[in-house]
């Protein structure tokens, strides 16, 4: 494999609300994602968008069920305003008007007051290169379930992340890369400085009544790592999220130098 050329196209859709009283929760993440689903339940956009229920050739080469083509990112800081942005991965298939229905009735109790549609931000996801190592903090901002906190942990996961998300959402050429060939460029790595611990919280299904729990590390990992040469993939990272239940809002991140 000599090229690696592939894109992925965010939309970002800020919604903003006006509750009666102060607004906040324990996991809001989890408790939007709920009333965006139900809010969405037996609808044609709620099957094809929030349940990624559509024909598509990759079904039959491993993934049997798509990636979710959103993630959601609430602020929410105990006041009577609040909002929540979608990061939308599948633009084609968004249908807007029944989109701004479901968020105008997403909770009881709280009035949607602006609905922003933003550009769409094309993320390039070029093959990684090699290049020196350099300071790189990450601050894991919400629960991160993934392997392990080695920058080249935190590469496979953006790997098993955004992969999926572009072969099912995304644009151009995906030439084959294997793991190892992606990898290639992780070492030398040290870590500098581990600030993180262990977050463990629980959803319930609406469903099923079922408890299952969401677990992962928050804070903060210094690294002197060859980060430059993946630099695209955190990028793109940030918007998607990384790790297990992005979709509830876990697995958020910023990076800096």
């Amino acid at each position: 494999m000599d090229r690696l050329r592939a894109s992925l196209t965010v939309l970002p859709i800020r919604a903003v609300y006006k509750a009666d009283r102060p607004y906040n929760r324990a996991n809001p993440g989890t408790a939007l994602r709920g009333a965006l689903g139900h809010a969405l339940k037996g609808t044609d956009f709620g099957r094809t968008f929030f349940d990624a229920q559509f024909d598509h050739p990759h079904r039959t080469s491993g993934y049997k069920t798509p990636p979710k083509p959103f993630v959601l990112r609430p602020q929410i800081d105990g006041t009577e305003n609040w909002s929540l942005t979608i990061h939308c991965f599948d633009e084609p298939r968004l249908d807007l008007p029944s989109l701004s229905q479901a968020l105008e009735r997403l909770q009881s109790g709280c009035k949607l007051i602006d609905l922003d549609v933003q550009p769409g931000i094309v993320l390039p996801l070029p093959k990684p290169q090699p290049s020196e190592p350099e300071p790189l903090i990450i601050d894991f901002l919400t629960p991160t379930h993934i392997g392990g906190t080695t920058f080249r942990d935190i590469v496979h996961a953006l790997r098993q992340r955004l992969q999926p998300l572009v072969l099912f959402y995304g644009q151009n050429v995906w030439a084959p890369c294997g793991l190892s060939g992606f990898l290639a460029h992780t070492e030398p790595a040290a870590i500098i400085r581990s600030a993180v611990a262990q977050s463990a919280t629980n959803r319930t299904s609406a469903r099923t009544g079922q408890s299952h729990p969401i677990t992962g590390i928050t804070g903060r990992m210094d690294y002197h790592a060859p980060w430059r040469g993946y630099e695209a993939w955190l990028e793109a990272g940030k918007y998607t999220g990384i790790g297990k239940h992005t979709q509830f809002g876990s697995g958020v991140f910023r990076y800096a130098e």
